[in-house]
């Protein structure tokens, strides 16, 4: 049976396909899922704290600390497993592997979809160093935003 919506709902519902279409339309969805996961993370942290603990301990901004080692943990392991990458002599193992996806990619989506991934890794490090050109103002303010 289908009901009818009310005006908040229906107000509601526009407000979240607005939002999300300006995410999607900023290309803004793998930041805005990884600021959820962090927030779910801290929310759960937060609640299983708040029955262990006694009242008044300042449970938010630990939980909320926790969450940010946890997450600084990520990128200084993500940044360690570069080095060693690069200093290991991986990189063009890594970089093999990836041509050998892009190949797959293109072998395995429909016509449309595979024009748009790069033909060979030349084509994907050209895309990238653009890409990098292109937003470079923004890597260096997110950098700054990091370090900060």
């Amino acid at each position: 049976m289908i009901r009818e919506l009310s005006r908040g709902e229906i107000l509601r519902l526009a407000i979240t396909a607005a939002i999300a279409f300006v995410v999607l339309w900023q290309r803004l969805l793998a930041p805005a899922l990884l600021g959820l996961l962090v927030y779910a993370w801290s929310c759960v942290l937060a609640d299983r704290m708040y029955r262990n603990v006694r009242p008044g301990f300042p449970v938010a901004p630990i939980s909320g600390m926790l969450v940010g080692l946890l997450v600084v943990a990520a990128f200084v392991l993500l940044i360690m497993w570069t080095a060693r990458l690069v200093t290991a002599g991986e990189v063009h193992t890594f970089l093999l592997r990836i041509e050998d996806s892009l190949h797959v990619l293109r072998r395995a989506l429909p016509e449309p979809l595979a024009e748009v991934l790069p033909a060979s890794l030349e084509d994907l490090r050209v895309r990238v160093v653009a890409w990098v050109k292109q937003y470079a103002v923004n890597i260096g303010a997110f950098g700054g935003t990091v370090a900060h």
